[in-house]
């Protein structure tokens, strides 16, 4: 069986990144004493750093129109996309702390804080995890007549043909590079990255079986891996995929101890008042915990979560400290 080979997570991660590690579990907003009554009136902003279109983005405008309808106050969603999600994140987090100002984003806040040692925003100090609405795993797909056809196949490959693993790559921050990287060190082979701008440009590639393998959403892969135009190799989360019941996880295909999922999160900026706090989670778990929303996000494989702002910020903390193992370990750069 192969096993995960990373070493331990404190041994691994420098004094900078531990320190702001610590500073995780002491998260912004995570005291009990109240300092406001509720959530203030005004309009709100829910800024998302990535441009319009897409998952995140689809998912926050959908909250906003339940916030405005619930609230009865003016909710807008605000794209600041720039600087691998450095943009937006850094506006949200020198925002007034008043709750009128959140940030929906993704996995690559870890991943950047990991990456990046100097960025404009700690993201440890000045923004305080909310909720953690939902995520979804990636789903490695490959093209029919790629050589390897399981797992322990492809590291097979990979060791006994160095550079013959070709999997298609989408920027260095994403869940897709990742998970391949951490597909790599677990496996302890060496792959080779073919890199594309996006999703859009790495699968007529893959479909015309230029590249052979692809970590991907599972709203993007499966219509192809359900039309026989791609075959679905493994799953990346800790359980299979409702979708895909009878394909195996990383860990079951023999990479124990693999997981990585693409996870969705609300922050607001450090000294925002915890009664706010507790009532901007609280509205947005009421709103993603309803069975037409949790049918809605299904559609695309995405779980709900609605995770109290203690478990998100638990949550946070180990998935910071993983990546930062990985990006040391592949020595991991931006691009």
């Amino acid at each position: 069986m192969l096993t995960l080979k990373i070493p331990g997570l404190a041994a691994t991660v420098g004094a900078t990144t531990l320190a702001a590690l610590c500073a995780v579990a002491a998260w912004p907003g995570a005291s009990s004493a109240a300092t406001a009554a509720d959530w203030p009136t005004g309009m709100v902003r829910i800024i998302v750093p990535f441009p319009p279109g897409g998952t995140t983005d689809a998912m926050a405008r959908l909250l906003a129109e339940d916030l405005a309808k619930t609230s009865g106050r003016s909710v807008i969603v605000e794209n600041r996309p720039g600087a691998n999600t450095q943009i937006g994140t850094d506006a949200v987090a020198k925002a007034a702390p008043d709750g009128l100002t959140l940030l929906f984003t993704t996995s690559p806040y870890a991943i950047i804080a990991a990456m990046y040692p100097k960025l404009p925003y700690d993201p440890a100090k000045d923004l305080a995890p909310v909720v953690r609405v939902a995520e979804n795993a990636m789903l490695l797909v490959a093209h029919p007549g790629a050589p390897a056809r399981t797992v322990r196949d492809m590291v097979a490959l990979a060791k006994n043909k160095p550079g013959a693993l070709t999997i298609a790559s989408v920027g260095n921050t994403g869940m897709s590079y990742m998970s391949s990287e951490l597909f790599a060190a677990s496996a302890g082979i060496q792959v080779t990255h073919v890199p594309y701008k996006g999703t859009g440009q790495a699968m007529p590639d893959l479909l015309g079986g230029q590249v052979s393998y692809f970590f991907d959403n599972p709203s993007t892969s499966l219509p192809y891996v359900r039309s026989g135009k791609l075959m679905a190799i493994a799953s990346t989360g800790s359980k299979r995929e409702a979708a895909l019941p009878d394909v195996p996880t990383l860990a079951e295909g023999g990479l124990t101890g693999f997981e990585t999922v693409n996870w969705y999160g609300i922050f607001a900026p450090a000294r925002t008042p915890v009664d706010v706090l507790d009532r901007i989670n609280r509205d947005v778990v009421r709103f993603v915990t309803r069975p037409d929303v949790k049918e809605r996000l299904a559609k695309d494989s995405v779980d709900v979560v609605g995770s109290t702002r203690a478990d998100f910020a638990s949550f946070l903390q180990k998935d910071m400290a993983k990546w930062a193992t990985v990006v040391k370990e592949r020595n991991i750069r931006p691009e």
